[in-house]
């Protein structure tokens, strides 16, 4: 969930008459992430307890799964009849929301249909109130329900929800202009500025996992890739993001950042009409040994490349279908990898 960069979430329990009361009266509560305390807003609150948790950025639409206990035994069902197709149906008050029952597979190879769907956003209270007590109706909810959607419609999580899954949609990563962070706090570069820019501190990943970085990558090359200068995009090993930029064929203001750079993670373009042979230049092999570079990728018109600490990642394989891509330039990072026990691949975009 804070990957995805969600910054709340939903307690739900289990909607039968086995849920505890202090379970049943937190589910459908909504809590930050960064509060999360397990045994006080978050499940296990007990032994044995089955309740979970799903992402929240607005009010939950569709349904959920409810056990239906209107006539039942020690949490069985015993009252069935066989229809005019041989399934069978219960028998129950439990009353109709879409009439879609849920069939469940035992551990002992029993398939029951003592399941229900009802709105996903009914809280136990509310449930255990419309089909267990009987002192709220279905339809005196649905107004309730009603109400806090039209409000709901208009949250800023709600707002940032939707723009995340048009973007999404479309194609694009989503940014912090467009409400969302993908989960890395990445914004967008400005490639009008003047080359040979110094490192500028742009972002931060909020999470640095291997998902966060890679969509980190992707969002910064995307933006790179036909700018008419160099730019890199470094990720340092706390997860501080910079930027900065060089001339045609080089990055001379990188080495500016110092020790940040020790253990980055870099990303890098090589300009249309620049010496670039598709693969790293000596240069940046340097680069990647002097600072111990976590990994280091290039892009240009035709291809990614990446250098990395994986020995057994080597791009060394010559065939009839790619010897024609396999450039005297490739050979020699082919050769510096294997030499120095680097990771080295090198694909099409």
């Amino acid at each position: 969930m804070r990957t995805a960069e969600f910054t709340h979430y939903q307690f739900m329990a289990t909607l039968d008459r086995r849920t505890c009361a202090r379970c049943g009266e937190r589910d459908g509560e909504v809590y930050k992430l960064s509060e999360m305390n397990q045994g006080e807003n978050a499940p296990p609150m007990h032994a044995r307890c089955r309740c979970t948790i799903v992402a929240y950025d607005g009010l939950q639409y569709g349904t959920r799964a409810a056990r239906d206990f209107g006539d039942s035994v020690k949490g069985k069902s015993v009252s069935l009849d066989a229809d005019e197709s041989g399934d069978k149906k219960i028998k129950t008050p439990f009353g109709e929301v879409n009439g879609t029952k849920v069939k469940i597979t035992l551990s002992n190879g029993e398939v029951v249909d003592h399941y229900r769907r009802v709105p996903a956003d009914m809280s136990y209270r509310d449930w255990k109130a419309i089909y267990i007590d009987k002192t709220k109706s279905l339809d005196t909810w649905r107004a309730e329900f009603d109400a806090r959607r039209q409000a709901d419609e208009q949250s800023p999580l709600r707002q940032r929800g939707r723009q995340v899954i048009d973007d999404l949609s479309a194609g694009r990563l989503p940014t912090a202009a467009s409400g969302g962070k993908v989960g890395l706090a990445a914004g967008n570069i400005n490639l009008t500025v003047t080359q040979g820019t110094p490192p500028k501190l742009i972002g931060k990943l909020e999470n640095v996992t291997a998902n966060a970085i890679q969509k980190t990558l992707e969002h910064y090359e995307a933006q790179i890739v036909t700018a008419p200068v160099e730019h890199a995009v470094i990720i340092t090993r706390r997860g501080d993001i910079y930027h900065c930029s060089g001339d045609l064929n080089t990055l001379p203001t990188i080495e500016e950042l110092g020790d940040e750079l020790y253990g980055a993670i870099v990303t890098h373009n090589h300009p249309v009409g620049s010496d670039n042979e598709y693969t790293f230049s000596e240069s940046d092999c340097r680069l990647f040994t002097r600072f111990n570079l976590e990994q280091l990728r290039g892009i240009d018109e035709r291809f990614i490349y990446e250098l990395n600490r994986n020995s057994e990642d080597i791009d060394n394989i010559v065939t009839l279908e790619n010897a024609d891509e396999y450039t005297f330039r490739h050979g020699q990072v082919v050769d510096f990898a294997l030499t120095k026990g680097f990771g080295y691949r090198r694909w099409l975009r």
